[in-house]
């Protein structure tokens, strides 16, 4: 889903624990996307309903625990680092991992102000923020 899993079209951002304890009561499965902050992290909670959070890039899925991934942002990147980020689900090994491809910010910044989209988001592309 887009933001969380209680109410996608709220448009909330899971930043924290706490929004990740929360969002985690909110959804069944062993794993749940979320995006909208374009921020990518993992939080993983254990049999005891225990959370942490990762940015670690690759993370092995483990018996009894769930996830709630944020996939990150293939465009407008917000965590400092501009290139494009997406995840790869591996549900035969049982791992996640998000992978970084770098683009043509330069072209792109160009391609957003010819169609006439504001400034401050195009120029940001090149900060990851």
């Amino acid at each position: 889903m887009h933001s969380t899993p209680k109410d996608p079209e709220r448009w909330e951002y899971i930043l924290t624990l706490e929004d990740a304890q929360q969002a985690f009561c909110d959804f069944s499965g062993q794993i749940c996307f979320v995006g909208h902050s374009h921020v990518p992290i993992f939080f993983l909670q254990d049999e005891v309903g225990q959370c942490q959070a990762t940015i670690s890039p690759r993370i092995d899925l483990e018996p009894g625990f769930r996830y709630l991934v944020n996939v990150g942002s293939v465009g407008q990147p917000r965590d400092g680092d501009p290139r494009a980020c997406y995840l790869v689900l591996d549900d035969r090994e049982g791992w996640l991992q998000l992978k970084r491809v770098s683009y043509d910010v330069p072209r792109t910044q160009e391609k957003m102000a010819a169609a006439g989209l504001p400034y401050f988001l195009a120029a940001r592309l090149a900060l990851g923020r």
